[in-house]
């Protein structure tokens, strides 16, 4: 299959990273991307993003020159996945599946990349993840407690349920499976499809991640199942995805790619664990 760029190549990963973050951010990405076998052909490419000078990226190049790699710089307005959109749209034509790592990503296991592209051997899958989580933006009201003060007394339980509401335009109630945007892969044609928004707050992020037309439901809105993939190299639907042990869940053994997140729940007490469990399965 060729055209106008050359031959185009099955794979291209991804992989983010922010100036705003340490070297030691990007040496724990590219210590996991060298240490395991990805286990098929693909390209990788470096975003950099808000690196002004190109002096600041050679740190980082250091850090990779024994690895072929392309190199993608884009300024630092908007959030990853604006990033990855822009990335998207140049090389587009050269590959048929993305696979987008964010700046925190951690591979951790064998055959990494292989696991995550196999369940697309199913014609129905649409969007694959290394995570996934119930969870949703939409607060659950409470009542005001009796030691509040008078005017919160008087305000909460009516601006309460406004932002209450307010959100639930943009997000769905407990529960609200949807794919993290830490680790996912897509094929060109499906992603092609999406429609971004222009991502210059945060909340445009957190809706495009988990919101009701967010990635994960435009991709079943196509007719299409969305997976996360373990360790183990086992794909689970959505029904089963806290069974998985792969986020916020047991130990997390069945892991397959580490971000902040995971690190957080990894290192964090028994009682913050049980509370970041029920956020992510139970609701809060």
């Amino acid at each position: 299959m060729n055209n106008q760029r050359g031959e185009v190549k099955k794979i291209c990963v991804v992989h983010l990273v922010r100036k705003k973050n340490e070297l030691a951010v990007f040496e724990r990405f590219i210590n996991s991307y060298k240490f395991f076998d990805a286990g098929i052909d693909h390209d990788l490419i470096i975003i950099y993003k808000g690196f002004k000078a190109e002096f600041d990226i050679f740190p980082y190049e250091e850090k990779i020159i024994d690895t072929k790699h392309k190199i993608y710089k884009c300024s630092d307005i908007g959030y990853d996945l604006k990033a990855y959109s822009s990335c998207f749209k140049k090389f587009k034509n050269n590959y048929e599946y993305f696979c987008f790592l964010n700046s925190f990503s951690e591979l951790n296991g064998e055959n990494w990349l292989r696991k995550l592209w196999m369940p697309f051997n199913d014609k129905g899958v649409g969007l694959v993840g290394a995570t996934g989580s119930y969870g949703t933006m939409v607060p659950k009201y409470q009542a005001p407690s009796s030691n509040l003060a008078t005017w919160k007394k008087v305000l909460r339980p009516i601006l309460l349920p406004l932002l209450i509401r307010f959100k639930e335009l943009s997000f769905d109630g407990f529960p609200n499976p949807h794919i993290r945007t830490n680790g996912f892969i897509i094929s060109t044609a499906i992603f092609n499809k999406i429609k971004f928004p222009l991502f210059f707050r945060k909340l445009e992020a957190y809706k495009f991640e988990s919101g009701r037309f967010g990635l994960t439901n435009q991709v079943k809105l196509l007719g299409l199942k969305c997976v996360i993939v373990g360790n183990n190299g086992n794909s689970y639907s959505e029904n089963n995805w806290l069974e998985s042990e792969i986020f916020w869940s047991s130990k997390q053994e069945n892991l397959l790619i580490k971000d902040n997140q995971t690190n957080y729940y990894e290192n964090a007490d028994n009682v913050t664990k049980k509370k970041l469990t029920i956020s992510a399965w139970h609701g809060s």
